[in-house]
């Protein structure tokens, strides 16, 4: 996709109005991050790292509906680089998307930020981890049992 200047612009403008003014434009400059061929999308991630617990709220809500090739980048370029305070209000998300199974990493990506930020205790993570084994386990003998038909 290409990118007309009026988008590189539009990010800087949005931007420069500055939180809590651009409040209602976080959406849309969320939304310019699932190409990653966007020229701003360092930028936008840059600012949404900056915003911490003010921006949280909408990355959740965008990265909750999104495909999770794209929840993936949101959580590795935005939710991984959180202070202690703003990632404390994505655990409970990380959390479930650490017992989910995709092909994009968003389990293991999740897993690991809980993991190195002791956000939840080793018996929780070892659970998860457990619980995930178990899930593939259970998928290698569903696989195995087809070849055999």
């Amino acid at each position: 996709m290409m990118f007309k200047q009026i988008d590189s612009a539009r990010v800087d403008e949005i931007i420069s109005l500055g939180y809590p003014l651009n409040k209602e434009h976080l959406h849309q400059l969320l939304t310019w991050t699932e190409n990653p061929e966007h020229p701003q999308i360092e930028t936008i991630y840059a600012y949404f790292i900056h915003l911490g617990r003010n921006g949280v709220n909408n990355v959740l809500q965008v990265a909750k509906a999104a495909n999770s090739a794209w929840r993936f980048t949101l959580i590795f370029h935005i939710i991984a680089n959180y202070d202690d305070s703003a990632l404390k209000i994505c655990v409970s998300q990380l959390q479930e998307w650490a017992q989910q199974s995709d092909d994009d990493g968003c389990d293991f990506e999740s897993l690991r930020i809980l993991s190195a930020h002791k956000l939840l205790s080793e018996d929780e993570i070892s659970e998860i981890v457990r619980n995930k084994l178990s899930n593939y386990n259970d998928s290698i003998d569903a696989l195995l049992a087809e070849e055999n038909l």
